[in-house]
């Protein structure tokens, strides 16, 4: 019974981690997407300037490209010309 329990409890992980293994590549396919739109073509004077980019639950995490949170929200732009 204990080794059938092991067996199943090694599967289930695997198969987690492969799923989140999975979702790190499409979400970094994803920031280059969202980051090559930002760039305005041809220099359109404009758009506004990105700082960085925050967590869209608040608090203090930054990232300098844009990224999923653990809930897979992406993160939010914040702009030069905001207020804090």
């Amino acid at each position: 019974m204990k080794n059938s329990f092991r067996i199943a409890l090694c599967a289930i992980t695997v198969t987690v981690l492969a799923t989140a293994c999975g979702r790190e590549s499409s979400t970094t396919g994803n920031a280059a997407q969202v980051q090559s739109s930002a760039a305005a073509p041809g220099g359109d004077s404009n758009q506004r300037k990105i700082i960085h980019y925050r967590s869209p639950m608040g608090g203090s995490d930054t990232s300098a490209t844009p990224k999923k949170d653990a809930m897979g929200m992406d993160y939010v732009p914040v702009y030069a010309d905001e207020k804090p």
